[in-house]
């Protein structure tokens, strides 16, 4: 401890308390030439004491390298207080103790994507953020972690807190359109929306990322107008007075024709305002031609796999080329898909064929051997030891690279090097999907009351009269049902609950007259 210091130089040198305080501190902040200054005092002092030059000379220089990295002794012992507390908590309540640890550091990058490398270590999935239910700070929800919003680059505390904030008084936002009504420019501006949507902090209400952006980048769009004016209106409690008004075609949000972005894109977007690309299922995301060609997800690398070659696919996070002792180039990269991370590494033969296509944030298939080494036990293989971290356990040894893009065109080419997935694993698979169609439409033979009554509007019957005649029929055939309406828009909906003043008789002689206004189909009984 520094005290330790300080009383070495008070009785073997003899130098008063405050001297040896002022030591100890030239010693630790590396003023040198205070040091320098004390230095024949403390000497003679030893000397004095009947200790002999040289002794006194070693001590001294002991006490300086010790003192650089000394701390008192108060606040050692309360550093190994904190450091066992905090071991507890991470060994014992793991989820909780990586939430609080990343909202603490939520606004240090650096920072924030170490822990976030450390939740993947320990097998802790981080949720995408959600308008809907990511909170503020970081949140446990189940056995993961959802993202939080303030985290989230141009969005901030008070932008954050004032979505939550809303979120919590009147409800979940039913669309972009309702939240940009109910939330103020002031807080959330422009770029704030625009980076919740490149997240996909929008993804369970409009899956189609470019249709937002498309729609906010136009001057005129009621998405931009709405958030400039910002109408506070309360339409997922809307009267069916009122909906004339709050659902006009001149309000409906129509969103463009334009193809969802593509999954790199996503990667580069995430990559930029979260620091770090979040680990979705990425094996659903990928098109069908090189979902059949993946044997194994990353995480599913198991030491009976040793030796065996597999295919998997993934992100590429980090990529280092190197020479190898013969001054052959080779490179060290790491793929990442939804389930964890491998070390791929490409020996020079195969460094010179596919090198090209590690670049970061690049989606590929790798085919190749699985090797479970540690680094300090050695490789007969691998020639450059340190720079693999010494904990890594699993290696693919690269034998081939196939960039996702442009694969349908390569397939045929690509098959005699990667293998597909087994002939047996993909013909059950096909026969789970075909149960599940099964299940999936079988029609309900439940007897269970009906809780809400939803009714389908589309964009072409939402005119005035219809409304008016709506409105009508609903006040003939008054009940204890709610009603939900449910505006077709693309790809997208509205969703709008009317008010207990609606609420109906799920009749029979009420679904015939709604379908005879709006068309066949259009109601449907939720039990």
């Amino acid at each position: 401890y520094q005290e330790q210091v300080m009383r070495v130089a008070h009785e073997l040198a003899g130098f008063s308390m405050p001297q040896a305080e002022i030591l100890m501190r030239a010693m630790g902040k590396k003023k040198i030439d205070l040091m320098e200054q004390m230095r024949p005092k403390f000497i003679e002092g030893a000397i004095a004491n009947g200790i002999n030059r040289e002794t006194a000379e070693r001590i001294f220089e002991r006490m300086s390298a010790f003192a650089r990295y000394a701390f008192n002794k108060s606040h050692s012992a309360a550093y190994a207080l904190v450091a066992y507390q905090t071991a507890y908590l991470k060994a014992n309540f793991p989820v909780a103790y990586m939430t609080c640890l990343l909202s603490v550091y939520k606004h240090f990058r650096s920072k924030i994507i170490s822990a976030l490398a450390e939740c993947r270590r320990m097998g802790i999935t981080i949720l995408p953020p959600d308008i809907n239910r990511s909170g503020s700070d970081f949140t446990v929800e189940g056995d993961a972690i959802r993202f939080g919003l303030s985290a989230i680059k141009n969005v901030g505390d008070a932008a954050a807190e004032a979505i939550v904030n809303e979120r919590e008084s009147n409800g979940p936002f039913r669309d972009i359109l309702d939240f940009a009504q109910r939330i103020s420019s002031q807080l959330v501006n422009r770029a704030a929306l625009e980076s919740l949507i490149k997240v996909g902090a929008f993804d369970q209400l409009h899956p189609n990322r470019n249709q937002l952006l498309a729609t906010l980048a136009e001057e005129r769009s009621p998405l931009l107008q709405a958030l400039k004016s910002h109408r506070r209106t309360m339409p997922s409690q809307a009267s069916l007075f009122d909906l004339s008004a709050e659902l006009g075609v001149q309000t409906l949000l129509q969103l463009p024709d334009v193809p969802d972005a593509p999954l790199r894109k996503k990667w580069e977007w995430e990559q930029e305002l979260l620091g770090f690309v979040l680990q979705r299922n990425l094996f659903e995301e990928l098109p069908e031609v090189a979902r059949r060609h993946i044997t194994h997800e990353i995480g599913a690398l198991a030491e009976q796999l040793e030796g065996r070659t597999v295919v998997v696919g993934g992100v590429v996070t980090s990529a280092k080329p190197i020479v190898d002792k013969r001054n052959r180039p080779m490179m060290f990269a790491t793929l990442a898909d939804h389930t964890g991370e491998v070390e791929v590494v490409l020996f020079s033969d195969v460094y010179q064929q596919y090198a090209q296509h590690l670049t970061s944030q690049a989606l590929v298939l790798v085919s190749g051997k699985v090797r479970f080494r540690r680094a300090e036990s050695g490789s007969e293989e691998i020639e450059h030891d340190s720079t693999i971290e010494p904990d890594v356990q699993v290696r693919l040894i690269c034998e081939e690279v196939v960039p996702l893009e442009d694969l349908e065109a390569r397939v045929a080419k690509s098959a005699q090097h990667i293998s597909a997935a087994p002939a047996k694993k993909r013909k059950g698979r096909r026969r789970e999907t075909s149960t599940q169609a099964q299940l999936t439409s079988q029609p309900a033979r439940s007897s269970a009351p009906i809780k809400t009554l939803r009714v389908v509007l589309p964009p072409n019957r939402l005119t005035e009269q219809v409304l008016t005649r709506l409105r009508g029929i609903i006040n003939a055939h008054k009940g204890s049902v709610p009603v939900e309406l449910v505006i077709q828009n693309g790809s997208a909906v509205q969703r709008i609950a009317l008010g207990a003043s609606c609420c109906v008789d799920a009749s029979g002689a009420l679904r015939q007259e709604l379908e005879a206004l709006i068309g066949k189909g259009c109601v449907h009984t939720i039990t």
